[in-house]
């Protein structure tokens, strides 16, 4: 599992993360979560989906973005065309931006990345880069990383 930390999340991050991970093979290869607010990542899946030709309505991209119960990575989906986003309620629809709230959401999204890697819940935790092409690039990164040591992730197989 590899979360993505979203910087900011009135830039352009939430649109680098909705724009990687529509690519639903990456979910074979591995379970990407993001830590952010699940109101901004709404946006930009709406904007996603106008930039390819699909005028969705809300309710389509709500069902393909989903928070997280009690913010933990175990409760995820990991499946292709559903984004697993764990909601920190750190910033408001209509809040508008300064570098205070900003701050402090950037402080509450790493904080909680570091949280759940010092518990084991994730393997990895990136911060989302300024384009979909660096971001897919440390995701691959990562996984081949993972492969030549050998690494398995078993926690969620089924005996």
């Amino acid at each position: 599992m590899i979360a993505i930390i979203i910087r900011d999340p009135w830039g352009k991050d939430p649109d680098t993360v909705c724009s990687v991970l529509a690519d639903r093979a990456l979910f074979e290869r591995f379970r990407p979560i993001v830590i952010g607010d699940h109101w901004f990542m709404s946006e930009a899946a709406m904007r996603y989906n106008r930039s390819i030709g699909l005028e969705t309505p809300m309710e389509a991209v709500e069902k393909g973005l989903r928070a997280l119960k009690g913010r933990c990575p175990a409760n995820g989906v990991y499946m292709g065309g559903m984004i697993d986003v764990v909601d920190m309620h750190v910033t408001k629809k209509a809040s508008v931006p300064s570098n205070e709230l900003a701050g402090e959401a950037v402080r509450q999204y790493e904080g909680h990345g570091q949280a759940i890697a010092m518990a084991g819940e994730t393997d990895a935790v990136i911060t989302c880069p300024d384009s979909p092409k660096e971001l897919l690039s440390q995701l691959l990164s990562l996984e081949e990383r993972f492969l030549s040591e050998g690494y398995t992730d078993t926690r969620y197989e089924e005996e």
